[in-house]
């Protein structure tokens, strides 16, 4: 069966992230509301430590609460559907694909808002399960000839984001 280990070191990555939000805001008395509110989203990242891509298309529900100047909101990302490609080409062994588990995970945000400005603190975090294994092959060098090298995996996976949001409403 043979043993793996992960892959450890200093990564980068860049992104981008698409939403589309709707929500419904009830007032409660003067000075505050309540919003529920669903977002469909989607989010690609490049990860430079294996030369992976990741796309990850996903809902969200939740909550929001804010008086004239203060929000903070929380609730749960349902991840529809996540697949990574992976390049090892420079090493010799075909692309592949994985399909991690999707999992529910947290989010939070915090803030304030001055006319169409919003500024605001958040924590995300994305949880995914592992991955079925997928065969991995390396070119022998021969025409047409490939051997088998072994099978391939997302682990188990779980990335926290805490960041700063600044906005404008138009």
């Amino acid at each position: 069966m043979g043993s793996w280990a992960p892959l450890e070191g200093d990564t980068t990555y860049f992104g981008t992230a698409e939403e589309v939000r709707v929500g419904l805001k009830l007032p409660v008395g003067d000075a505050f509301s309540v919003s529920p509110f669903a977002v469909l989203g989607h989010k690609f990242w490049l990860r430079s430590l294996s030369v992976e891509d990741w796309n990850s298309f996903y809902g969200r529900i939740g909550v929001r609460g804010a008086t004239k100047h203060l929000f903070a909101e929380g609730g749960v990302t349902l991840p529809v559907y996540t697949r990574v490609h992976t390049d090892w080409s420079s090493d010799g062994y075909n692309d592949f694909v994985t399909e991690p588990k999707n999992k529910p995970s947290a989010f939070a945000e915090a803030g304030a808002t001055f006319g169409q400005w919003r500024i605001g603190v958040f924590y995300e975090q994305m949880e995914f399960g592992q991955s079925d294994t997928v065969r991995v092959e390396k070119s022998s060098g021969s025409a047409g000839a490939v051997l088998v090298a072994s099978g391939a995996f997302q682990p188990d996976s779980v990335a926290h984001h805490v960041g700063l949001k600044v906005g404008f409403a138009f």
